[in-house]
């Protein structure tokens, strides 16, 4: 139990921080045990045990998710949360949360990947662009449609070395509705 073993770390004189990196959980999570009693830690995971929480409606797919992608994190579980099945009354750190109890509870531990950087070689003009993804609420003309709004999602291709670009208006997923050529990066 990650109780017991962060006491035996904190006796044997690991800090708190290095108890932190050597079980992959948070370091105020290592703070908060290490403050508890046995009793206490007990009634606080008896506590969990009977509490329902908000997203216990959706555990299936997070563990699916979980054993699936296990680097995954909690800023993506909300997104998926709020993108594909829609939850919209859950704040991201009871995300968080949640999913440190799953992985405890699952045994499903954290991987970090990591990742290689290097420097991109210059290409000539006309062989480099960049894409970027947004999203908009708009208000439209208030004559017209009593003062309602519109939301717009697009993506933007431009030329590095070129002050125009190509923005396409999308409405998810992704049926392209109409493009223009903008004049400058500034939607002129």
């Amino acid at each position: 139990m990650i109780y017991i073993e962060i006491h035996r770390l904190y006796k044997e004189g690991f800090s708190k921080s290095a108890i932190s990196r050597k079980l992959n959980i948070s370091r105020n999570r290592v703070i908060d045990y290490l403050n508890k009693s046995p009793e206490d830690f007990e009634e606080f995971l008896s506590s969990l045990r009977t509490r329902e929480k908000k997203l216990d409606l959706y555990q299936r797919e997070i563990l699916d998710w979980l054993r699936e992608y296990p680097d995954l994190t909690g800023a993506q579980v909300y997104d998926w949360l709020e993108e594909k099945l829609g939850v919209k009354n859950v704040s991201e750190n009871t995300v968080r949360n949640y999913l440190n109890e799953m992985r405890d509870f699952y045994h499903i531990p954290k991987t970090n990947v990591s990742r290689t950087y290097s420097s991109v070689p210059e290409l000539p003009m006309g062989q480099q662009a960049q894409v970027d993804f947004g999203q908009t609420v708009v208000r439209i003309n208030k004559e017209i449609t009593n003062g309602s709004t519109l939301s717009l999602s697009c993506f933007l291709i431009r030329d590095i070395n070129m002050l125009s670009g190509l923005i396409v208006h999308f409405e998810p997923p992704m049926s392209f509705v109409c493009t223009r050529m903008l004049s400058t990066i500034l939607g002129e």
